[in-house]
């Protein structure tokens, strides 16, 4: 309710609707987890002509993983694409996370390994979430190799 009558002193003001005020409402909208806003949000951006940016990606990515929901994160990961954005660190830990809740160990490791194609360096986070996708695999070979390269990586685990 606060987000909307914020928007809506926005929109009756003076003030141009900037790409970082239409970002911050979709992000807030997509923590707030209501989709019907998060469309609002997104028409409201293409009749602006305020095209969507890593930001705007990331912010539907990391709600949609953080609620496990695998497809949608994965849908948002495919459009971020077709926009040429690059991913970015946020990007790939959160659908890495998102793979690790699910269990799924394999599209972890592609995900890793996309990222590293892409010069992408990981950090603890991604390291974090490789070992608890391998934990839940029951996968000891994945987390012994895991280990060896936080060594290499001069990560502490």
């Amino acid at each position: 309710e606060a987000l909307h009558l914020c928007w809506m002193q926005v929109c009756r003001s003076d003030l141009q609707a900037t790409m970082e005020i239409h970002n911050a409402r979709l992000n807030a909208a997509a923590r707030l987890g209501d989709s019907a806003l998060v469309e609002c949000c997104l028409e409201d951006m293409r009749s602006a002509g305020v095209a969507m940016t890593e930001l705007s990606y990331n912010s539907l990515i990391g709600k949609a993983a953080s609620v496990g929901d695998k497809s949608t994160a994965t849908l948002w990961h495919v459009k971020m694409r077709e926009a040429r954005l690059r991913p970015s660190i946020i990007t790939y830990n959160a659908l890495i996370g998102c793979e690790a809740k699910s269990g799924d160990l394999s599209g972890a490791q592609r995900l890793h390994a996309q990222m590293l194609r892409e010069a992408v360096q990981p950090d603890e986070i991604t390291y974090t979430s490789l070992g608890d996708a391998a934990a839940r695999a029951g996968d000891l070979g994945a987390l012994q190799r895991l280990r060896s390269e936080l060594a290499q990586a001069n990560i502490r685990p």
